[in-house]
């Protein structure tokens, strides 16, 4: 027995649930959010992501900036499109296409986005916010598979691959998800509440150890 995820149909649920949030913005007298893409060179896989991408936001009424560098660019020209659109009040996100050539050094340029403006949710700030169970801007991909199990009431995944940028995220939002949930029904349950919850041991010691 199997049930097919028809991401496509969700993700048609979840456009037309942004294009109403934009729309509401725009009633109001806001401008439409600004996503800012950076893309390194001229890798294939790459250029139809970022394509994709601004299609995307023009189809739900936001505004979508693309720069594109050459191939030869440096890690100091690099960072400083990133800190002048750190800097830019007009842009609402960054996302620095990846993967980059290999004269960048990712996780610095990772780290220097502004961490309200990291839509990828790759900013250790922002992980470590996640891991706290604060609100914080989560990692789209990890987010997005998360929203497809709930979508079909799947309560027990298995996530093979604990790659930094997906299989880790997606046990960490699990994780406090889980936390969450057991401290309310703990709360719920008792008289005197006592808050204390259960996350897999095994699975926490490995992830912290992994990272």
């Amino acid at each position: 027995m199997y049930t097919l995820l028809k991401g496509k149909k969700l993700s048609k649920k979840i456009h037309k649930e942004l294009a109403k949030e934009v729309e509401v913005l725009l009633n109001y007298g806001h401008r439409a959010p600004n996503l800012a893409v950076i893309i390194v060179g001229d890798n294939p896989a790459s250029q139809t992501y970022v394509r994709n991408k601004i299609k995307t936001c023009q189809k739900i009424g936001m505004i979508s900036s693309e720069y594109k560098l050459k191939k030869e660019t440096t890690q100091k020209e690099l960072e400083d499109v990133i800190d002048f659109l750190n800097k830019d009040d007009e842009i609402d996100g960054i996302l620095v296409q990846l993967p980059l050539p290999k004269q960048i050094n990712e996780s610095d340029i990772i780290f220097r986005i502004d961490k309200a403006k990291d839509v990828d949710g790759f900013n250790p700030y922002n992980i470590g916010k996640l891991l706290l169970g604060e609100k914080t801007i989560a990692a789209c991909t990890p987010k997005g598979i998360i929203r497809i199990m709930d979508e079909y009431n799947i309560s027990e995944p298995i996530a093979i691959g604990l790659t930094t940028r997906s299989g880790r995220l997606i046990d960490a939002n699990r994780m406090m998800e889980e936390a969450r949930a057991a401290i309310a029904r703990a709360i719920q349950s008792a008289d005197d509440p006592i808050v204390a919850f259960r996350v897999n041991p095994k699975k926490y010691r490995e992830f912290i150890s992994e990272n």
